[in-house]
């Protein structure tokens, strides 16, 4: 159960985003929250991909909190969460081609930052992560990795 400065601090969140003019794609053909599943050819693994939003087959949107949405500090955090890692993921799953990041502040006044993933962001992810697959797979343990580092 929400208490209520809970409650107040999800709707300002979702009012904030509701707000943007970025929100308008919603009005677009678009999916919420539509599952896929396939198999790792390479591994075998059962795999998944559940965006946000998937607008008209094409554009991918996952709506992300953060204590700060400003441009370099949503960087890191893509970083240090591996968001980077479930967008390329994502994009393979669904053959989309563009990733969108809505980053929305946690608090008041709820700021909210649209970051698309780029080319550069999506193949550094995608080798990272069919290394660590590979990795994975022959140990047979599966770790959390150190954030990678970009090159400005």
């Amino acid at each position: 159960m929400l208490t209520t400065p809970e409650d107040l601090e999800i709707q300002g969140i979702a009012n904030s985003v509701r707000r943007h003019p970025f929100w308008d794609i919603i009005h677009l053909d678009h999916k919420i929250e539509a599952s896929i599943f396939a198999e790792d050819e390479e591994t075998g693994l059962p795999l998944k991909a559940r965006p946000d939003l998937w607008v008209e087959d094409h554009t991918l949107v996952d709506i992300k909190t953060t204590d700060d949405a400003s441009p370099d500090a949503f960087a890191r955090t893509v970083t240090t969460f591996g968001y980077h890692l479930q967008a390329a993921h994502y994009l393979t799953m669904t053959g989309a081609e563009n990733f969108i990041f809505v980053a929305v502040e946690r608090k008041a006044p709820y700021a909210v930052g649209i970051y698309r993933l780029d080319a550069e962001w999506v193949q550094i992810a995608r080798c990272k992560g069919g290394r660590r697959s590979r990795s994975c797979m022959s140990a047979g343990r599966w770790t959390v990795g150190q954030p990678i580092r970009l090159r400005r």
